[in-house]
């Protein structure tokens, strides 16, 4: 029989370390996705109007014609949104799904 190995305290202490900023990071990640979750919400609920006072905001700055927010722009900022609200809801799916795949494979971070 082996003599059984010993790990350095330090060694420990990292790990440990280590595993308490992984918890962290995935409590903020939880939050981002939540974040995500309800602009995309707000992207796929927006009008024409809340677009055109979107628009004003951005190019408060601005001056002259460059300031000036055109007929077609609300309407494109809303399509434009709408779509991509829709492409991080299948991102974000994805990412739930990959997430219950590991957990399920026995890659638990419960342990």
């Amino acid at each position: 029989m082996s003599a059984p190995t010993t790990v350095p305290i330090e060694k420990v202490r990292q790990l440990a370390d280590s595993y308490y900023e992984l918890m962290v990071l995935n409590d903020q990640k939880a939050g981002t996705m939540a974040q995500m979750i309800r602009g995309c919400i707000q992207a796929l609920t927006q009008d024409t109007n809340e677009a055109a006072r979107a628009l004003e905001r951005e190019r408060r700055h601005l001056k002259g014609y460059k300031a000036i927010v055109r007929m077609h722009e609300p309407a494109k900022k809303v399509r434009e949104d709408r779509e991509r609200a829709f492409l991080y809801l299948q991102w974000l799916a994805t990412q739930l799904e990959n997430q219950s795949v590991r957990s399920s494979d026995g890659i638990s971070t419960k342990e």
